[in-house]
């Protein structure tokens, strides 16, 4: 079960079977609801106005408040909406989390068995 790489539909629940391309062929990542004739639906969006156009949606088709605004959370994770900088994030983060085991968890961990708090 592969989600639409814009909205996170299964694509296996879409009723065309996917989006199409621009000459015709199905297109595998994007449902028929977001790309159709190798353009997304609505044009260029922000991943915010594109939830929020979702999460209405989904309320008038009969989805729950709550579960439209849930379903619409992980978009900012689909390929689509992936920024070209978050390699650099992931660099960062690692760099972090490095000097963190390395200078000040050793100091958290000490403390711990000085002040008896194992």
């Amino acid at each position: 079960m592969k989600p639409c790489q814009s909205c996170g539909m299964p694509l296996n629940k879409d009723p065309q079977g996917g989006g199409t391309n621009a000459d015709g062929s199905k297109n595998e990542k994007y449902c028929s609801y977001c790309y159709q004739n190798g353009a997304f639906v609505g044009g260029e969006t922000t991943v915010e106005e594109f939830q929020e156009f979702c999460r209405k949606k989904m309320i008038e088709h009969g989805t729950p408040k709550f579960f439209a605004w849930l379903f619409t959370r992980g978009m900012k994770r689909l390929e689509r909406w992936k920024s070209g900088n978050s390699g650099i994030w992931t660099i960062l983060i690692g760099i972090c989390a490095f000097f963190f085991i390395k200078w000040i968890a050793p100091f958290l961990i000490a403390g711990c068995f000085v002040f008896g708090m194992r």
